[in-house]
């Protein structure tokens, strides 16, 4: 027996909906519901490459780790890197990435685009507060405060120091150096 959505071809699993159509279903109370119309994000990146404000244009549709995803040649496609693209032209050199000035992971603004080297990007990400370096890492263990504790301590070895502070003794040494935290005065 087949799915008694309009126009579905697959087999019925449950209240006489395929999956896809049942679980559309239980999230939204239709089996209809939670689809983006056909042709909906290529029109919304056309009205994007319109765009003359300096606001964010912020990606209404699907998002993986912030950034919008749209469909593209059978696959999926970062909308901000489709938009940068047909705004900007190819990428410079295979190393460039797509950059955004305001921060804002979901903006497709083409303004707030641009290509820039992983660099550049980096510089970007401290310019506008979005980087994850030091504390703001979600594998940091230790606070900038005791970074410069560590870096004022003489007399005693990195590995007596590494069981004061929960890490070892090559990471004190990394920290001295100045190899790591380097933005820690």
């Amino acid at each position: 027996m087949l799915c008694k959505a309009e126009g579905c071809h697959k087999p019925s699993r449950a209240r006489g909906w395929c999956v896809a159509h049942y679980k559309r279903w239980k999230r939204h109370g239709s089996p209809t519901a939670g689809r983006t119309s056909l042709g909906a994000l290529p029109a919304f990146i056309n009205q994007a490459l319109e765009y003359q404000g300096n606001d964010c244009l912020l990606w209404p549709y699907g998002k993986l780790h912030g950034y919008g995803q749209t469909r593209e040649r059978g696959g999926y496609a970062a909308a901000h890197i489709v938009v940068c693209k047909a705004a900007h032209g190819p990428k410079p050199s295979p190393r460039h990435e797509v950059a955004h000035s305001c921060g804002v992971r979901a903006c497709i603004n083409p303004r707030h685009l641009r290509w820039a080297t992983p660099s550049e990007n980096q510089m970007d990400k401290v310019a506008h507060g979005t980087h994850n370096r030091g504390e703001r890492h979600n594998m940091a263990k230790l606070s900038a405060e005791q970074v410069q504790a560590i870096r004022a301590r003489t007399g005693q070895t990195h590995n007596e120091i590494a069981r004061e502070f929960g890490v070892t003794g090559p990471y004190i040494s990394l920290i001295r150096s100045r190899k790591f935290w380097r933005h820690i005065p």
